[in-house]
Parts: structure tokens; sequence; C-alpha cells
């Protein structure tokens, strides 16, 4: 084969894909606008509707979070919601936020060395304020922790529209338990009768 034939051959291989990629695309973008984006922006009305009752009602909500050593729960009180979005013309992201906040801080004390940076790491998972002393013995071992936490914990239900992959996926922060949940959906299941199922769990 020539040079000019082979560079023919791989210009007509790399046209094609790229015709292939922009009708991908162009798909893409109509399934966003048809389905996705109607969907995000019934999301967003329901939780700014929401979070607009919530903070005038003010509902007295407890949740429990196992913030204490042997993850015994630790009653917080659950309020100040926020909801923002990325875009109103092109909206691919809705936050739905809220704060857990603790009546006074925690006076915690802890055991031996292993049980301070175990009980530790707990506090670090929720990405909570706490201040961390430690006592040694006459050997200038570490032998007692003494903890204050102070809180509170951020947590968040986040909607992402994924494109590429057709869907709309769900990110729980803190809602229940330390890290991120996540989770999938098809446009279509996201109904408002979802999203009240889903505002109940979210304010227990």
């Amino acid at each position: 084969m020539g040079v000019l034939d082979y560079l023919k051959r791989h210009a007509d291989e790399q046209r094609a894909k790229e015709k292939a990629a922009t009708a991908r695309n162009q798909s893409d973008v109509e399934f966003y606008q048809q389905e996705l984006l109607p969907r995000m922006q019934a999301i967003y009305n329901y939780f700014n509707e929401l979070c607009n009752n919530l903070n005038y009602v003010k509902p007295e909500i407890t949740a429990y979070y196992p913030v204490l050593p042997d993850n015994k729960p630790q009653a917080f009180q659950q309020g100040d919601y926020k909801i923002n979005i990325d875009s109103s013309k092109e909206l691919k992201e809705v936050v739905f936020r809220f704060v857990c906040s603790l009546p006074q801080p925690l006076q915690v004390e802890v055991q031996s060395k292993e049980r301070i940076v175990g009980y530790s790491s707990d506090l670090d998972r929720y990405s909570v304020k706490y201040e961390r002393k430690e006592f040694k013995n006459e050997q200038f071992e570490v032998t007692r922790g003494q903890f204050i936490v102070e809180g509170p914990i951020m947590a968040s239900a986040v909607f992402r529209a994924d494109v590429e992959q057709r869907s709309i996926r769900l990110q729980l922060r803190h809602v229940e338990k330390p890290g991120m949940v996540h989770h999938v959906f098809k446009a279509e299941q996201l109904a408002n009768e979802y999203l009240d199922k889903l505002a109940g769990y979210l304010l227990r």
C-alpha cells in the first residue's frame, strides 16, 4: 500500500469516528433536553419548595449519629436547609443541604492509645469539628484521651445529571452514616412519589 493510500484510509477512518461521535453527542444533547432537564427541573422545584417550607415552619427534627465511643448514638438537631443549583438554563446539579447540630459540645473520655486513634478516625469520617487532648503516665505512655466534640455534621443530597450514561445520580452524604452513599436512577424513576419518600427519609 502506498503512502497516499495509507493516509487516505486512516483519514477516512478518522472522519467516520468523528461523524459517529458527533451523532452521539447530538443524541445525548437531545436526550438531556427532552428527558433529563425536565426531571432535574422538577427535582429542583420540589426541593426548593421543601426547603422554603422547612425553614419557615422549623420543625423539630432529631437525627441520631453514632459519634460516641463504641458507636453509641448521639442526638443532633437538624435544620438550616439550603438548596443550590449549578445553572438555571443547563441544570445538571441540584444540592439539598442541611445541618445537624449538637445542643452543646460533648465531652468524651477514651482510655488507651489505640482507642484514642480509633475514636479520632470515627469522628474524622463525619468531618466533624473536635478537640483532642492526650494524657500520659509516668513512663510517658499515652493512657487517656479527652475529646470535646463540637459538631456540626453537614449532610446533603446531591442530584447530578449524567448525560453520557443517560441517568441521574444521587449522592447522599452523612445522612444516616458517615461518608457517601450512591444511587443511579433513570429519569422516570425520580417522580414526585419517589421524591416524597426520599424527603421523608431525609427528615427522619
